[in-house]
């Protein structure tokens, strides 16, 4: 493969030192980061190797600068790897994105008065992350039992702010220890540190505490409390009956395995707490550029757990990571105490990591039969509409327009674009639109204003498509056709696809087209004209949400234009003025305390009833 003439040079001059080296394309965006024992060999390695995959290959061709960072030893650079990763998300690196159907419990332990809740996925926000769980149902009663133990607040008023609202309802039925009216940092925090510990899987010494408190409020003839607490107990204990046990009652262990099939790879994770398996979480990644299977588990595991999850401490491998006493000396300086990191031989540790292995596997071939059945039906779906649409060829590219409005307002107009047959989010445009409650010049304006910005060449408007999609029928149809073709000239097929009964209508045919529902072709256009309808309606209400918001200011008693100006040049945003302390409110030039109380109280006061 041919090399520039700069990085032909530098890759003569590279250290053999440990590092982290970076590529970037020819915008200076970072494409890749990664780490080397030996940044020569392995830096070089990608440009005079001649066993790569298409995937290396494309990122190879992409270069055109190279960066590196010398580091003193192997830790130092799979640590700087790690936050460097975190901190460009290279494209050809590995992202983790957790699966939505495992739930976690989330817990911010840096807030003043910490809240539990259910997470759908695992972000790099520095907060605790518990789980994944089965289910929603599982994590959010095991959050309930939790909070019934060791209650915290639920309210997602601002932990700094929280002294400045009145007390709700759950502070009056026992249901929140309510920080807000009784401040006792020293006390809440003792409770968020029992919850932690009964979500690593501790729970035996939390069950014997509260059966202790049930022996004594029976011997004090409190007998309602004594209740109260047995059915804590009794409901704690089936739920948690409901988890399979593995191992004995007081290992906490994460089992990790991972396969690697050219750029794809399925990492599974089984999660042990007090013996029990309370989660299986299988994370899909595609165009995967490790080499070997232990360099995606040592790039996984180091995602994983830097992202918040708790550091259990055993973790479980079914095969050897590379680096792996680095790796271990990392995740104990993590997590502040001792990890182990093993591949066991034999005995049930063995048989957990090869039933992560062969959960992966099943998963991994479950994948790859749907996705060939969907390429296969996407396909199929082309050319029918080729064939029916009376199309040169089978349209590679398919944009569709949809207008959403509540009664005129806010009018906003969606294009959503796909390729083969599936949704290329990056081409996905909207439109702010000036017609009011008339669909047709709404229509009309913005499919002149995107192809008139393809016909002068304007950046992001250049590619046409092969197929429009109106959403709507024979009158939208025919306003965006006079615009198209007789306006601009443009010779680009047009259909509009009605959604009560799922006609095409054809701009020169009195008679709609009817496929059959179960046809792919019809089902390629109901997605993208579905696709098309859900980013239109999401754009109208961040629209409406914003005006709504500012239309809360001109309510607000003492606020007049003048204010609202001053407060608006301040902040820069009404949801930053919604989120502001009366004191910030006071600080901006003509505000005074009555109209600054005024304002904190209108967006706050109305927070806690909503949450009451």
């Amino acid at each position: 493969m041919s090399v520039n003439t700069d990085l032909s040079a530098m890759l003569k001059t590279l250290p053999d030192d440990p590092g982290v080296y970076i590529y970037k394309d020819k915008n200076g965006t970072v494409i890749y980061v990664g780490k080397a024992r030996n940044l020569k060999n392995r830096v070089r390695s990608y440009f005079h190797s001649h066993d790569q995959n298409e995937k290396t290959r494309q990122l190879v061709s992409r270069i055109s600068d190279l960066q590196y960072i010398v580091t003193a030893n192997e830790t130092e650079a799979l640590l700087l790897e790690n936050n460097l990763i975190k901190q460009y998300r290279p494209k050809y690196n590995i992202l983790l994105k957790d699966d939505k159907g495992y739930p976690y419990l989330r817990l911010d332990v840096r807030e003043r008065y910490p809240r539990l809740e259910v997470a759908r996925r695992m972000k790099f926000d520095g907060a605790l992350y518990f789980g994944p769980y089965h289910g929603a149902g599982s994590a959010r009663a095991l959050a309930e039992i939790a909070q019934e133990l060791y209650p915290l607040r639920t309210c997602r008023i601002d932990s700094e702010r929280i002294n400045k609202i009145r007390p709700c309802l759950k502070k009056d039925i026992g249901r929140c220890p309510g920080p807000c009216a009784q401040p006792c940092e020293e006390a809440y925090r003792k409770n968020v540190e029992q919850v932690i510990q009964f979500l690593k899987g501790n729970q035996s010494e939390a069950f014997d505490a509260i059966y202790a408190k049930m022996e004594r409020a029976s011997e004090r003839l409190e007998f309602e409390y004594a209740a109260q607490l047995r059915d804590k107990l009794k409901r704690a204990d089936e739920l948690l009956s409901k988890q399979k046990i593995l191992l004995d009652k007081d290992q906490n262990l994460d089992v990790i395995a991972v396969l690697l099939r050219d750029t794809y790879a399925v990492v599974t994770s089984l999660y042990l707490r007090g013996g029990r398996l309370i989660g299986v979480d299988h994370e899909e990644l595609r165009d995967v550029l490790c080499e070997s299977e232990a360099q995606l588990l040592t790039e996984f595991l180091l995602r994983h757990y830097s992202a918040g999850a708790v550091i259990p401490e055993e973790i479980l491998t079914e095969i050897e990571p590379e680096d792996r006493d680095v790796l271990e000396e990392l995740l104990c300086d993590q997590a502040r105490a001792h990890v182990a990191l093993h591949t066991p031989r034999r005995g049930k540790k063995r048989e957990l990591c090869q039933m992560a292995k062969r959960n992966a596997l099943e998963r991994m071939e479950k994948s790859i039969r749907s996705l060939s059945y969907k390429h296969e039906r996407i396909e199929k779906g082309l050319e029918e509409l080729k064939r029916v649409l009376k199309l040169d060829e089978a349209p590679h590219r398919m944009e569709c327009f949809d207008i959403s409005h509540i009664q005129g307002t806010d009018t906003v107009a969606s294009m959503v674009v796909f390729t083969r047959g599936t949704p290329d989010t990056k081409e996905y445009r909207h439109f702010k639109t000036h017609q009011g409650n008339n669909d047709f010049a709404s229509m009309e304006e913005v499919t002149r204003r995107r192809y008139t910005d393809a016909k002068t060449g304007k950046a992001g408007f250049e590619k046409l498509p092969d197929l429009i999609v109106i959403d709507g029928g024979k009158g939208q149809l025919h306003s965006a056709y006079a615009i198209v073709h007789d306006e601009l000239g443009l010779d680009i097929p047009m259909i509009g696809l009605a959604k009560k009964l799922e006609e095409i209508y054809l701009p020169h045919s009195s008679l709609p087209l009817m496929l059959p529902y179960a046809a792919p072709s019809l089902q390629i256009l109901q997605h993208l004209r579905d696709e098309s309808h859900r980013f239109a309606v999401t754009f109208h209400r961040s629209l409406r949400g914003k005006h709504s918001l500012v239309s809360r200011l001109d309510q607000i008693p003492g606020v007049g234009k003048t204010r609202k100006r001053a407060l608006l040049r301040s902040f820069g945003s009404v949801s930053r003025i919604q989120n502001a302390t009366a004191e910030e409110l006071l600080a901006v030039p003509g505000m005074n305390k009555p109209a600054a109380d005024a304002v904190f109280q209108a967006f706050h006061l109305s927070q806690t009833e909503d949450k009451t």
